[in-house]
């Protein structure tokens, strides 16, 4: 949603309705539009025809490309790429970089489906096959703790959000259910106090939650 004192976006609380943090844009935004795992926004401006990238786990503009919006294009891919119009083109990008990975020629009057290709099932990062409580560094006298930032019953999901998690700097990976009730976890750590697994969280810079096995 929008800023309240500045051009941008605003996370918002959802149970308290108050504004937590936010991301500074170049004016105000008319449309939003999300890929599907959730690393990348993109943002329409209200005036102009451009697409505005922001960066979610780090909450950063990050950069500006010039297209025009229709309902199927600028969109990022699901292998993560940027593809939007250029001209009579379609091009492929690297939304950290906006260096061009590929290019349709004259595929701008076209409609685009962007989906999935995984002819031998290949999931992007494999779920842990440690145990949730092994690792040398997280034990101690309260440890092992994790900072876990997601729990999904899907395991791809969790596994490409570990990976964006990675891509960002963050050691993250995924854990195993250990009830049948339980998801997957997306976590960082293990660490071998509270204290350390606190101060990491702090600084995400987003919502985590300290998880310790058989608690």
């Amino acid at each position: 949603m929008a800023r309240r004192n500045v051009p941008g976006l605003a996370v918002v609380d959802r149970y308290e309705r108050k504004e937590l943090d936010g991301v500074a844009l170049p004016g105000t935004v008319a449309t939003l539009r999300l890929d599907p795992l959730g690393r990348w926004l993109l943002a329409r401006p209200a005036i102009g025809d451009s697409a505005w990238l922001v960066d979610l786990p780090i909450k950063r503009h990050t950069g500006i490309v010039p297209t025009q919006w229709h309902a199927d294009l600028p969109a990022i891919s699901p292998d993560g790429m940027l593809i939007y119009r250029r001209g009579k083109d379609v091009v492929s990008a690297r939304p950290d970089s906006l260096s061009d990975v590929g290019k349709v020629t004259n595929g701008a009057a076209d409609l685009w489906v962007l989906t999935s290709w995984l002819p031998r099932g290949v999931v992007a990062s494999p779920v842990s096959t440690a145990s949730a409580d092994s690792g040398a560094g997280g034990t101690g006298a309260e440890g092992p703790l994790y900072v876990q930032v997601s729990t999904s019953q899907n395991p791809e999901w969790s596994g490409h959000l570990a990976d964006d998690l990675t891509r960002a700097g963050l050691a993250a990976r995924v854990l195993p259910p250990q009830h049948p009730d339980d998801g997957y976890r997306v976590v960082l750590g293990p660490y071998a106090t509270r204290e350390q697994a606190e101060a990491t969280g702090r600084r995400l810079g987003r919502p985590f939650w300290i998880y310790q096995p058989g608690q």
